[in-house]
């Protein structure tokens, strides 16, 4: 029986398979391989590729051969995920696969202007709805390479940034409305104080039915 599984694996046969037909555990087989010196991963490999790309292991619920084809000679030309996306209507995590499995090398995610998505360097989703402005080399960049705009508004008139242990409150409560007349330096206690204000004052509004909640958002009735 070990000539078997030797026979089976030598010829490509899956794991799977040869524990099947001999009786033998993967573990076993293993063992027993690498006993005699015959386990080669890299070789196996290469076998199963082969055999893939010939189409005699396609899973049927893969892409066919000629759509992997079109996905490679697309990217060769655009070198970018999400554009071969676009085109083939793919996730660009299924294409960075099926470019892997190809031993095709993926160029390094753009980033500022050479990002698909740029819009100027300027987001208003940067966490919470403030707005973000790209700064690369910034200490206060977040991950994405972003600086929350009124921090830079303070910075640029008062030649420093706040504390770690500050925040910058907006005033009229519009986090887009980052004029430096409209940002008030505090401690995070005082910043809590001062909403806790705001609630106070609408609590009345509320009771006289000038403010209601109404379809999951607050309303003015007047």
């Amino acid at each position: 029986m070990e000539a078997k599984v030797i026979e089976l694996y030598q010829n490509g046969v899956s794991m799977d398979k040869i524990s099947i037909q001999t009786g033998y555990t993967k573990c076993r087989i293993i063992k027993l391989l690498k006993k005699l010196n015959l386990l080669n991963t890299k070789k196996r490999r290469q076998q199963h590729f082969s055999k893939f790309k010939s189409g005699e292991l396609r899973n049927s619920k893969r892409v066919s051969i000629e759509i992997e084809n079109r996905i490679i000679e697309l990217y060769s030309e655009l070198k970018n995920l999400n554009k071969v996306g676009q085109i083939i209507k793919m996730q660009s995590t299924s294409i960075s696969r099926i470019l892997k499995r190809n031993n095709i090398k993926i160029e390094a995610n753009a980033i500022g202007e050479k990002h698909p998505m740029w819009k100027g360097g300027k987001t208003a989703n940067k966490g919470d709805g403030y707005i973000g402005i790209w700064s690369p080399g910034h200490e206060r960049a977040d991950g994405g390479k972003y600086v929350y705009e009124h921090t830079l508004v303070y910075e640029k008139h008062t030649g420093k940034l706040p504390e770690k242990n500050e925040v910058l409150h907006h005033i009229d409560l519009d986090k887009h409305n980052n004029d430096i007349t409209n940002l008030f330096l505090c401690n995070h206690k005082k910043h809590l104080s001062i909403h806790r204000q705001i609630e106070k004052l609408i609590k009345p509004l509320m009771e006289k039915g000038l403010i209601i909640f109404e379809n999951e958002e607050y309303k003015l009735t007047i």
